[in-house]
């Protein structure tokens, strides 16, 4: 009897890991730098197999961050811009203006015809996130560069796209 007890538990525990494992959705970058209109589009694809992302809100000043459309509820108050995405996921996109004169007369990122130089913060506004208890996203990041562009990040490259990984971070 206490082996079949012992087999129950241990059943139950791969369960309730399985469960904890599977409160994962995909969230996918997409930058097109624009260098004729010194900007990049930016897209945010999420999928979900259930309602993990609640609602994502940004910090995205008007003067940095414009044009915000997508599937869902959108949303500006001031600077944030907030985010109800559908419940099996869907795609928020916007504009960010690249050239950022920091002081004066020096830049902090710079878009050119011929490349860029740029933080993901200069395209990708720092993000709060409300999801479901547990659930965190898998992060990938990918370029639509001009033709002859390259692209050099942090991120390890697989198959066209960078995982991106921020430990102790639910949201990347």
């Amino acid at each position: 009897m206490a082996l079949g007890v012992s087999l129950i538990v241990l059943a139950s525990g791969c369960a309730l890991a399985q469960a904890a494992d599977e409160r994962i959705y995909d969230a996918i970058y997409t930058v097109r730098p624009d260098p004729a209109a010194r900007t990049a589009d930016v897209e945010l694809a999420v999928g979900q197999s259930r309602h993990f992302l609640r609602e994502l809100s940004m910090d995205a000043p008007a003067a940095q961050f414009s044009d915000f459309s997508g599937d869902g509820e959108i949303s500006r108050s001031g600077s944030t811009v907030s985010w109800t995405p559908p419940v099996a996921g869907g795609v928020l996109r916007w504009t960010a203006k690249v050239r950022h004169l920091r002081s004066g007369d020096s830049y902090d990122a710079w878009i050119d015809d011929d490349w860029a130089l740029l933080r993901a913060s200069d395209v990708m506004p720092p993000a709060r996130t409300r999801t479901l208890k547990g659930a965190s996203s898998r992060t990938w990041l990918r370029f639509e560069l001009p033709d002859g562009w390259s692209a050099l990040t942090q991120y390890r490259e697989s198959g066209g796209r960078y995982r991106v990984s921020n430990e102790g971070r639910r949201f990347d």
